[in-house]
C-alpha cells in the first residue's frame, strides 16, 4: 500500500515531529489546527527535551536539526541546563543537576544532552517547514473503504488514508474513537501559572542558582501536605535586556476548600501569600507582582489508555492518548546517596513537562511504521496495532509513575521517611 495522505489533527510538538518525518519519508500528510493563528493562544509555558531529542532528530533534515537551538528559553546559552532542588525557608540547594553529567533516562540509556525550551520557541521551531492549515476545528471522522473522511466544524472536509489524532489531553479523535475505553482522571491538584518579567539583578540572582530551571520546596499548608513552587527561564534576551521567568505554584485539594479565586486581584494576593513563606530571590520576586501578570491554571488530567480498534485508519499519539501529571521524573538511578525526601523530589521533578518526551517518541515510531507501509512492508492494520501495542503499555506505566510523582511531590514533610 502506498499512503497517500497522513491527516494529523494537532499542531503541537508531536504532529508536528510527525509532519517533518513524513515529509522526510516523502509521505503526502495534511496538518490542521484549531488556533487561529501561529500567535493566537498563549504560549507560555516551558519544558524539558532530554531522552526525545533522537527521535526529533530522526524526523528532521540534519539542516533543520542543527538549529534546535532556536527553541531555548536562552539562545544564546543553550547548552547551559540545569535542574535544581531548593530548600523553600533556607535558601539552601539540595541537588543540582547540569548538563554536564550523565543523566539517567526513560529509555534506561544514558545522555548527557537536554535542553529547556519555551514552548513557543520549540512551535515555532517545528513549524517552519511544514503547511499547517489554521482555523480548523476537528468535528467528526467517517471510515469508508479506501480511508477515511474527516469533517470540521466549518463545515469544510478533507479524505486521506490514515488520521492521527495529536489535538491533546481533551482530544476529540480520542473521543470518538475510544469512548469509554481510555479511562480519564482529573487529579485533586491546583495548578497555576505566571510569567513575571525581571530585572537584570534579579535575573542574575536567579541564574546564580539555575541557569534554566528548578524546583523550590514550600512548608507544609495542612493536612493535604506542601506546596512547590517550580520555577524557570522563559524568555531570555540579554542583548536587549529583557527577561522572562515562569512560575509554578501546585499543591493538594482534596477537600475541595483550598481551590484559586475566580478573579485576577484575588488571585494575586494569593500567590503573593504563597510566595511571602519562600526565601529571596523567589520571595521578593513574586511579591513584585504589578497585578496585570497573565496569570494560567488548568486541571490535572490523566488518561490512561487500553486497546482500541483504529480499523487499520485512526490512531493517536502524545496527550490524545496518554496525558499525565506535569510532575513526571526520570532521575531514578541518580540519587542512591540521597536521604528519602531530596530522592522523592530529585525522582519527580527532575524534568518537568516529560510527557512531551514520551509524546515526541510516539511520534517518531508512529512515522517509523508508516513508513513500513509505504513500502509495502506492512499493512496499516498490522503498522498501527504493532504501534499501538507499544505505546499503550509503556503509557500506562508513564501515567501511573506521574500519578505517583505528584503526590509524592506534595507528601507532607513529617510523612516521609528517610
Amino acid at each position: 500500500m502506498t499512503v497517500q495522505k497522513v491527516i494529523i489533527i494537532g499542531g503541537g510538538p508531536a504532529g508536528l515531529v510527525l509532519a517533518h518525518g513524513l515529509q522526510k519519508n516523502g509521505i503526502p500528510y495534511e496538518v490542521y489546527e484549531r488556533d487561529e493563528s501561529p500567535t493566537s493562544r498563549s504560549q507560555g509555558l516551558a519544558l524539558s527535551l532530554h531522552w526525545a531529542l533522537p527521535y526529533i532528530e530522526k524526523c528532521m533534515s540534519p539542516e533543520h536539526y542543527k538549529n534546535i537551538t532556536r527553541a531555548s528559553v536562552n539562545p544564546f546559552d543553550a547548552d547551559n541546563v540545569t535542574f535544581v532542588v531548593i530548600d523553600g525557608a533556607s535558601g539552601e540547594t539540595l541537588i543540582k543537576h547540569n548538563n554536564a553529567a550523565p543523566y539517567p533516562t526513560a529509555l534506561n540509556t544514558v545522555t548527557s544532552k537536554s535542553y529547556r525550551v519555551s514552548r513557543r520557541r520549540l512551535r515555532d521551531f517545528l513549524e517552519d517547514g511544514v503547511e499547517i492549515h489554521w482555523k480548523k476545528r476537528f468535528k467528526e471522522y467517517e471510515l469508508t473503504d479506501d480511508g477515511v473522511i474527516v469533517r470540521f466544524k466549518d463545515g469544510s472536509e478533507t479524505k486521506g488514508d490514515i488520521l492521527v489524532g495529536a489535538d491533546g489531553a481533551r482530544s476529540r479523535v480520542c473521543d470518538q474513537l475510544c469512548g469509554d475505553k481510555v479511562q480519564k482522571n482529573v487529579l485533586p491538584f491546583v495548578f497555576v501559572a505566571v510569567t513575571i518579567p525581571v530585572n537584570r539583578e534579579q535575573y542574575q540572582q536567579l541564574y546564580k542558582i539555575s541557569s534554566t530551571h528548578g524546583v523550590v520546596t514550600g512548608p507544609n499548608f495542612g493536612p493535604e501536605g506542601n506546596r512547590a513552587i517550580f520555577f524557570s527561564m522563559l524568555d531570555i534576551d540579554e542583548a536587549n535586556d529583557q527577561y522572562k521567568i515562569l512560575i509554578v505554584m501546585t499543591w493538594k485539594n482534596s477537600s475541595g476548600e483550598h481551590g484559586l479565586p475566580e478573579d485576577q486581584a484575588s488571585r494575586v494576593k494569593l500567590i503573593k501569600e504563597i510566595g511571602a513563606l519562600y526565601c529571596d530571590p523567589f520571595k521578593s520576586i513574586i511579591l513584585g507582582m504589578n497585578g496585570d501578570e497573565v496569570i494560567w491554571t488548568t486541571t490535572i488530567l490523566e488518561k490512561l489508555p487500553s486497546p482500541w480498534n483504529n480499523h487499520g485508519k485512526v490512531t493517536l499519539i502524545g496527550d490524545s492518548a496518554h496525558s499525565m501529571s506535569m510532575a513526571r521524573g526520570e532521575g531514578k538511578n541518580a540519587c542512591y546517596k540521597l536521604s528519602r525526601p531530596s530522592c522523592l523530589l530529585y525522582n519527580h521533578c527532575l524534568s518537568k513537562f516529560s510527557a512531551c518526551n514520551y509524546a515526541l517518541r510516539d511520534a517518531a515510531e508512529l512515522c517509523d511504521y508508516l513508513v513500513e507501509v509505504n513500502s509495502g512492508k506492512l499493512t496499516a492494520v498490522q503498522a498501527l496495532g504493532d504501534y499501538e501495542d507499544t505505546m499503550i503499555k509503556r503509557s500506562i506505566s508513564a501515567v501511573l509513575a506521574s500519578r505517583d510523582a505528584i503526590y509524592s511531590r506534595h507528601t507532607p514533610k513529617n510523612s516521609v521517611q528517610n
